[in-house]
C-alpha cells in the first residue's frame, strides 16, 4: 500500500493518542492516604467515605499497600 507523505505527515501531527496525554491524577496528601487506611484497618466505612472524599481509592502506603489490601488482610469485608 502506498501512502502519500502528506498524508504521514497529517498522521504524525495528529500525536500520540489521547489515553498518553492524560494527566495523572492529583496525588492524596499524605494526611488523607493516612486516615483513608487507618479507616481502612479498623473497618470504619464512614471514615472511609470520609477520606475518600476528594481523594484516590488507589492511593499506596510506604509498603505499597492499598486500602482494600488493608482492610481484606484484617478480614474486613464491609471496608
Amino acid at each position: 500500500i502506498a501512502l502519500s507523505a502528506e498524508l504521514l505527515g497529517e498522521t504524525a501531527a495528529a500525536g500520540p493518542d489521547e489515553a498518553a496525554t492524560e494527566e495523572p491524577a492529583t496525588p492524596v496528601s499524605q494526611t488523607n492516604q493516612e486516615l483513608l487506611h487507618t479507616a481502612a484497618r479498623k473497618n470504619d466505612c464512614p471514615g472511609i467515605a470520609t477520606a475518600l472524599v476528594g481523594g484516590d481509592v488507589n492511593a499506596r502506603d510506604k509498603l505499597k499497600r492499598t486500602a482494600l489490601h488493608i482492610a481484606s488482610w484484617a478480614g474486613h469485608v464491609n471496608a
